[in-house]
């Protein structure tokens, strides 16, 4: 019997958070909650030794500490959000699970949800889209243009 993995579970459980943002007409900045929960359970994973995460982050470890304060203040609203809660769990059970890979996890998972904002976010327009990725409008610009870039290169 087949059985998803934990990323593959991962990408379903992204779909559907933003399937319901849209059925909604709300934005969240799910991408920026993603980031957030790859660092902290790559500190849960390695005990918080910053060293050890940033290198399964592939950052430096001055940056987990950059982000911290941020990632702290959004925590109130990724636990308080129901959409939230499963891709919580399996963005930990991935961390855990998951091999040092040679690409960054944060990229692997934000090009995941950009590809469900290409295919689900037609009707929305290119702020809320940023929104959604917790980016500035320039900022999704140049992530979707690396994006496009790197999905060309890999075809």
């Amino acid at each position: 019997a087949y059985s998803a993995s934990p990323l593959d579970e991962l990408g379903v459980a992204l779909g559907e958070a933003l399937h319901s943002l849209m059925e909604v007409g709300e934005t969240r900045p799910l991408g920026a909650w993603l980031d957030d929960e790859v660092v902290l359970a790559a500190c849960d994973r390695f005990r918080n030794n910053t060293r050890s995460a940033a290198e399964f982050l592939a950052t430096k470890p001055r940056n987990i500490g950059r982000w911290m304060p941020a990632i702290i203040a959004r925590d109130h609203e990724r636990s308080s959000s129901l959409l939230w809660q499963l891709p919580r769990k399996l963005v930990k059970q991935w961390v855990v699970e998951s091999p040092v890979l040679d690409e960054s996890p944060q990229q692997l998972l934000q090009d995941m949800l950009l590809s469900h904002i290409l295919q689900q976010c037609d009707d929305i327009n290119v702020a809320d889209r940023a929104r959604i990725m917790g980016l500035s409008t320039p900022t999704y610009h140049k992530r979707l243009q690396d994006f496009l870039d790197r999905q060309s290169r890999d075809t």
